[in-house]
């Protein structure tokens, strides 16, 4: 699922899906918190002059700015019923996970592939023997090389409590 190649080849060489015509179309996502606990964190969140009680001294110096929203593919939400898409002239040759959310309700398979893809994508990878070895050695890049030093195995038991 995370080739958005094979996905593609799948929906419509396999499935004899018809093609969707997804671009500018986004999937929809549960909320990342509860409505109603937002609600009661925001009652409890001091006011601004609660927070500040005191003049400002001086004039603002810093910038603060944020990142555009990038929703996590593990809140996609799988209950509701996708919306309609028009249909597309032309299957595209690439699928991702974002676009397959439109075919989950037109294929039993199809959905399975997306909760797979979901699942594969919250996991932490493994890889061959021979990644290993380039990603130990610096020749393939790897975000965890920088963080994990080393890894280290007890042999002790533990206690019985």
């Amino acid at each position: 699922p995370q080739d958005a190649a094979w996905v593609s080849q799948l929906l419509f060489e396999k499935l004899k899906l018809k093609p969707l015509a997804t671009g500018g179309q986004a999937p929809r996502y549960l909320q990342a918190i509860n409505a109603e606990v937002l609600a009661r964190l925001k009652r409890r969140r001091p006011t601004a002059k609660q927070r500040y009680p005191g003049a400002r001294r001086t004039g603002v110096q810093s910038r603060v700015t944020v990142t555009d929203w990038n929703p996590a593919i593990r809140r996609l939400d799988l209950k509701t019923p996708s919306p309609t898409v028009p249909a597309a002239a032309a299957a595209p040759k690439a699928v991702t996970l974002e676009d397959l959310y439109f075919y989950k309700d037109l294929n039993e398979t199809a959905r399975q592939v997306l909760e797979l893809g979901i699942i594969q994508r919250q996991s932490f990878p493994f890889h061959t023997p021979d990644a290993y070895r380039r990603i130990r050695a610096g020749q393939k890049p790897n975000a965890f090389r920088a963080w994990i030093r080393s890894v280290r195995f007890s042999n002790k038991k533990p206690a019985d409590k």
